[in-house]
């Protein structure tokens, strides 16, 4: 009996053209997602800068039309126009132009970032005035105690930025060189908590906005830079509104920014600009 010799097996598999094709169709579902990504971040930055120069041109209308800041305008002048109660004491209306929270301990004012007073009655007056959507129509003035989102968000507005940021006002803060300084201005912050250890009302920061997104943010409505202008990067993980020059003074860096001259944003370290940690403030409000 005559065997014949095996058949060779064919062994299925891709030509050269069809793997190519996959590997194309792959890096085009690969570049559809990271541009989709850019897409949003660019979005959300765009929402950011338009609810800033919402709430600003919001600010001027209330001036013309009550001829006073909201939040600050002192009891008399809130009564007679129907707006809430304050008592008139230091952060509470006290008609000095500045937006300023109750001072906590009922002390001097410190710098500290006090919720309660002024800085909740800004968004009440303006929500009452019809000029902002959010309905803060809050019926107490008093320092905060609150720990959760949801009770942040009924003393202040979110921030379109997103990542749990809010909008905080203020006319106080630490400038570049850690001096004292009055200025009135918006601030995107991140709450870590609010009250002690420190006092009650004070809010504990988190970082909440990368080096990139700041400085995207600065670039598009101020000079792209951490430590000029009316856009200012601030200091995270602190509870007193310091800008980082604070920091850079003492010739220390950060994952928010860089030595100089010029102090610039950290958006050159691949990885460390999308790590969230600087905060915007935005002034002349």
């Amino acid at each position: 009996m005559q065997f014949s010799p095996p058949r060779p097996t064919k062994l299925a598999g891709f030509t050269l053209i069809e793997l190519s094709i996959v590997l194309v169709i792959i890096g085009l579902i690969v570049g559809g997602i990271l541009v989709g990504q850019d897409l949003i971040t660019a979005a959300r930055i765009r929402a950011q800068i338009a609810q800033i120069d919402k709430y600003n041109s919001a600010v001027n209308t209330f001036r013309v039309k009550y001829n006073a800041p909201p939040g600050d305008m002192i009891p008399s002048t809130a009564s007679t126009l129907g707006f809430f109660t304050r008592t008139g004491g230091s952060g509470d209306g006290d008609g000095d132009g500045y937006i300023g929270g109750i001072p906590q301990g009922g002390g001097p004012t410190t710098g500290y970032m006090d919720l309660g007073g002024e800085d909740i009655l800004f968004w009440t007056d303006l929500s009452a005035a019809g000029l902002i959507e959010g309905g803060f129509n809050d019926s107490s003035d008093s320092l905060i105690t609150a720990t959760t989102d949801t009770q942040y968000a009924a003393e202040m507005p979110r921030a379109k930025i997103g990542n749990g940021n809010y909008v905080f006002v203020s006319g106080t803060y630490q400038d570049a060189n850690s001096n004292f300084a009055k200025g009135n201005g918006f601030q995107i912050i991140n709450i870590a908590f609010i009250g002690p250890p420190v006092s009650v009302g004070v809010v504990m920061l988190n970082p909440g906005l990368t080096a990139l997104e700041s400085f995207n943010i600065d670039q598009k409505i101020d000079d792209g830079l951490p430590l000029s202008g009316q856009v200012i990067a601030m200091l995270p993980d602190n509870h007193s509104g310091i800008a980082v020059g604070a920091e850079i003074r003492t010739g220390v860096g950060s994952l928010c920014v860089l030595l100089g001259p010029p102090v610039t944003y950290n958006i050159g370290t691949k990885g460390v600009s999308t790590v969230a940690k600087c905060s915007l403030r935005f002034g002349a409000t």
